[in-house]
C-alpha cells in the first residue's frame, strides 16, 4: 500500500469510528497525536481523555450512534518519505438523519489540519489535527448540551488558515 493510501486510510478510519460510536478506538488512532481546536491544544498523546470527548458531548441514538455520515471531502495530502513525515488538509462535511424524526441534513462543515509520522514499524500514524468549524446547521442532536463555543468566529479558520496550511 502507498503511502498516500495508508494516510487516507487513517483520515477515513476517523469518519467511520465516529459514525460508528467507537470512540474509544478513535482516543487509539490519535493516541501519538496533538488535538487542537482552532489554535487551543486541547489534547496531547491523551487517548483516553480525546475518546471521552466525544461520549461526553455526542448524543447517541438506540442504535448507539450518532446516525450521522462524516465525509472527507478533498483531502490534499504531501508526503516526506525521507523524514517519514506528511501534512493533509480536508473538510469534513457531517450529515445526520433520524428516521421518524427528521430528514438528512447537513449539521457542520468543517477544516481539518494534519500531521502525520511513520512509526519504527513503517506504519503511518497521526502527529496532530487541527480542527475548526466553517459552519453549523442544527446541531441540536448530534451535541448532548448543544454547547456551540466551537462553532464561534475564533474555532473558524477561513481561507487566510487554509492559505497558510499550503502543501
Amino acid at each position: 500500500m502507498t503511502a498516500e493510501r495508508e494516510i487516507l486510510n487513517l483520515m477515513y478510519e476517523y469518519c467511520w469510528l465516529v459514525d460508528q460510536g467507537r470512540y474509544k478506538e478513535i482516543g487509539e488512532l490519535f493516541a501519538e497525536a496533538e488535538i487542537y481546536f482552532g489554535d487551543h491544544l486541547a489534547y496531547s498523546h491523551d487517548p483516553e481523555g480525546f475518546s471521552h470527548m466525544f461520549d461526553a458531548n455526542i448524543s447517541y441514538e438506540p442504535d448507539h450512534t450518532p446516525r450521522t455520515i462524516h465525509m472527507c471531502i478533498d483531502p490534499v495530502i504531501e508526503i516526506n518519505e525521507a523524514a517519514g513525515t506528511a501534512r493533509a488538509k480536508h473538510y469534513t462535511v457531517v450529515v445526520q438523519g433520524i428516521p421518524g424524526e427528521f430528514t438528512p441534513q447537513v449539521i457542520v462543515m468543517d477544516t481539518k489540519f494534519d500531521t502525520f509520522k511513520r512509526g519504527e514499524d513503517g506504519k503511518w500514524r497521526f502527529a496532530s489535527r487541527k480542527m475548526g468549524s466553517r459552519c453549523a446547521g442544527d446541531v441540536s442532536h448530534h451535541r448532548k448540551d448543544a454547547d456551540l463555543s466551537y462553532f464561534s468566529v475564533e474555532n473558524t479558520p477561513y481561507m487566510k488558515d487554509i492559505a497558510d496550511f499550503v502543501l
